[in-house]
Formats: structure tokens, sequence, C-alpha cells
């Protein structure tokens, strides 16, 4: 289902923002449903909508990747991932610092970097 204008609250966190104003719903697929927000992320995003591994990923760990690869709207929740480097509020690649971005260098939404 591909969303118009702002993510509906049903949505939420589960939609990837694909375009300026248009998201998809991950229950379309269903894998973004089982994967949270971590601010040391072990997954990314290539092209527009495929998650992909960054690295290794161990059996049983979790499944998490950076909520703000995809994001480019006034979307903002508090992040309780836990990890040293936490930035404490999820939300737009806008407020990713340039260090974060270069970080995550290949792992980005090529519509958020192709627009940057």
């Amino acid at each position: 289902m591909l969303l118009p204008a702002e993510p509906p609250l049903r949505a939420g966190r589960y939609a990837i923002q694909f375009e300026r104003y248009r998201w998809r719903d991950g229950k379309i697929d269903g894998i973004v449903r089982y994967i949270d927000h971590s601010c040391e992320p072990n997954c990314g995003i290539k092209n527009l909508l495929c998650v992909v591994a960054m690295r290794d990923i161990e059996a049983g760990e979790e499944i998490t990747w950076d909520y703000a690869m995809t994001e480019d709207s006034d979307f903002r929740m508090e992040c309780k991932c836990g990890n040293s480097s936490c930035r404490g509020i999820v939300g737009a690649y806008s407020m990713l610092s340039q260090e974060v971005r270069k970080k995550y260098n290949g792992y980005i939404s090529e519509w958020l970097t192709r627009n940057a």
C-alpha cells in the first residue's frame, strides 16, 4: 500500500518513505514490522525499499535499522535503543550528523542521498 502525504498513525514507524510525500506501508511485505530502530543498526536501505544487512548478523541477534535512513518528515519519537551512541530522538535524515551519514554511506535510501 502506498501512503500519501504524512503516514497515517496506524502505519507509524512501520512505513518506509521513498518520496517527499509517499510512504510504503510495511504491511505489504511484512518485514518492516519485525525490525526495530537502533542508533547502531545492523541493517540499512539499498535503492528505495530494500532492507539489507550492513554486516554479518549473528544467530539470535535482533535485526535493526535506523529509521532516519529513509525518513525526511516531521516524524520524531523517543529512542530507547540503549546503545552508547544513542541519539535520544529518532527522526529525519536531516537530523543525522555528517559523521553518522558517512558511517551509513551506501545504506541510506537513494531518494534521500539523491535529494540531500
